[in-house]
């Protein structure tokens, strides 16, 4: 099983982007693009790592922790190891932390992947 990374906050650069008809969160981070997956709040931390550890078997994922509005937990995928089509059309749908305010995602809905299955 591989680990997400854990990137400092402040070596993100947030931004949006439009893709499929929707405003998308994203942020770079070492000169990669990330799209947002999940939100998490703090009581779902221990979930938003396993969630992360499953899914960097098969890409690129970090993990940031924001105290902004209360403890948030946001997994990331790198676009381009972001291959799965049901996947890239998720990324930054909407977010069930967030509970409608959208700024807990940089001002951008994202959708919380919980019941998204791992492709074999």
């Amino acid at each position: 099983m591989n680990l997400p990374r854990l990137v400092p906050e402040a070596q993100i650069n947030p931004f949006t982007y439009y893709w499929e008809g929707k405003v998308r969160p994203a942020i770079t981070t070492c000169g990669r693009l990330y799209g947002l997956l999940g939100c998490f709040s703090e009581k779902e931390r221990t979930f938003a790592y396993e969630r992360g550890c499953q899914l960097s078997d098969k890409h690129k994922i970090v993990m940031t922790v924001s105290k902004e509005l209360g403890v948030q937990y946001r997994l990331w995928v790198e676009l381009s190891t972001a291959t799965d089509a049901s996947l890239l059309s998720e990324v930054g749908l909407c977010c069930r932390a967030c509970e409608g305010n959208t700024l807990c995602c940089y001002k951008g809905p994202a959708r919380n992947l919980m019941d998204m299955s791992v492709a074999s």
